[in-house]
């Protein structure tokens, strides 16, 4: 099996997209097919360990099939919406989200994800490796140093079009919605979403500025930031997806789940445009980002 091939099988945007895949069965049958998604957790191992850059080609399709997956999950656990999985209770369904929520985070960190005691199921394919994942040797996430590295070089390449002091706040944006780093901020989105359970949106209209100039400075090249700016997306549609859950008690002050879902798809949009290298239509949007508009915008410290 070639894993590109099913990661492909699995992509709706593209002529390789296949009725049989995982995702095509699950959106069109409302049923969970384990022998394709074990295919598909294979292939996405198979892409974890053998590159230390992510190909643009399949970069982008593995990012949307998360953020299609959990859609679907999110319209499952959506007590006012008509799509349901049928052939599995929703505690399976709350495993299997974790589970593919460590297996793609594996993919953008570059590390073996952990597979113990997900589901109480081995994946088959696998466990028949020649060697067991446990003794495969898979990258390890770039050390502060690295990444300061990586920052200073990709600073040095994108200055012709975005200058030093605006890139320097995106990455500071980014990184303040990011808890596994000590730039982690109580005033970000992701802090004052999770401290105080409210939507600020001052906080998501510097995120999704930051998102969407990084976009613009990728010049089709993968971004050493990938991993943290896919962290926070699955972090802030987590939360999202918790308010609409009746079996959650985490609930966002002052927010419908009718504002939910046009969020969650503004989200879905800028940062599927990130990991695709593609500006998204912001016109596309009701309501506009002013910070957007202002080609020299400096973000206030907050």
């Amino acid at each position: 099996m070639n894993p590109l091939s099913i990661v492909l099988d699995n992509f709706p945007h593209c002529e390789e997209s296949s009725e049989q895949s995982f995702m095509s069965i699950l959106h069109e049958c409302q049923r969970i097919d384990m022998d394709a998604y074990w295919k598909l957790e294979w292939a996405l191992v198979e892409l974890t360990s053998p590159y230390d850059d992510y190909l643009r080609d399949q970069c982008w399709p593995v990012f949307r099939i998360f953020s299609h997956l959990s859609g679907l999950f999110c319209a499952h656990i959506d007590e006012n919406d008509s799509f349901k999985i049928t052939n599995f209770d929703d505690w399976f369904i709350d495993e299997l989200i974790e589970r593919t929520t460590s297996v793609f985070d594996g993919y953008f960190t570059g590390s073996m994800p952990d597979m113990h005691n997900r589901l109480q199921y081995a994946n088959p394919l696998l466990e028949s490796r020649d060697s067991s994942p446990s003794e495969r040797k898979f990258r390890k996430p770039p050390s502060r140093a690295r990444a300061a590295n990586d920052q200073a070089s990709e600073i040095d390449d994108q200055r012709d079009w975005l200058d030093l002091q605006t890139h320097t706040q995106c990455l500071e944006i980014i990184y303040q919605n990011f808890s596994c780093k000590m730039q982690w901020g109580a005033q970000s989105l992701l802090g004052i979403l999770h401290n105080n359970h409210r939507l600020d949106m001052d906080a998501y209209r510097q995120l999704e500025w930051a998102v969407v100039w990084l976009t613009k400075g990728a010049d089709k090249a993968p971004s050493p930031h990938g991993w943290p700016v896919h962290q926070i997306f699955i972090l802030v549609t987590g939360m999202l997806y918790a308010h609409i859950d009746p079996d959650d008690q985490f609930e966002i002050k002052e927010m419908s789940n009718q504002s939910v879902h046009t969020l969650r798809k503004r989200i879905n949009m800028v940062f599927d445009g990130f990991f695709k290298v593609k500006i998204p239509d912001m016109d596309a949007f009701e309501e506009g980002n002013p910070l957007l508009d202002d080609s020299r915008a400096v973000i206030k410290r907050r």
